[in-house]
């Protein structure tokens, strides 16, 4: 089962975006969980689309590194800049959405 770890910019509110990005991850892979960060304003839209499509939802740690990065960015936010570039693990693989 592959992890995702979903991040966003603060102002990202498009629930059907996220939820086709879902649906693109569970048809590529076989099974996917989602890997949730205390505090990011994305976990609610995540644990929403998780319920829906019945996808577990695990708390991150430092033992669980995700295989997967999806971030929501608006090109703009250097906060998300830097979870992409300096706290993504070496060999994780990551799609970036702008909206």
């Amino acid at each position: 089962m592959k992890k995702i770890a979903v991040t966003s910019t603060r102002t990202f509110k498009d629930y059907g975006l996220l939820c086709q990005w879902a649906d693109r991850l569970l048809d590529e892979n076989r099974g996917i969980s989602y890997v949730l960060d205390k505090g990011l304003p994305v976990n609610d839209l995540v644990l929403r689309c998780a319920r829906e499509k019945n996808i577990p939802v695990i708390k991150y740690s430092k033992k669980t590194r995700p295989d997967i990065v999806l971030a929501f960015w608006d090109g703009k936010d250097a906060g998300s800049e830097e979870t992409l570039i300096i706290n993504i693990p070496g060999g994780t693989k990551f799609h970036i959405v702008y909206f």
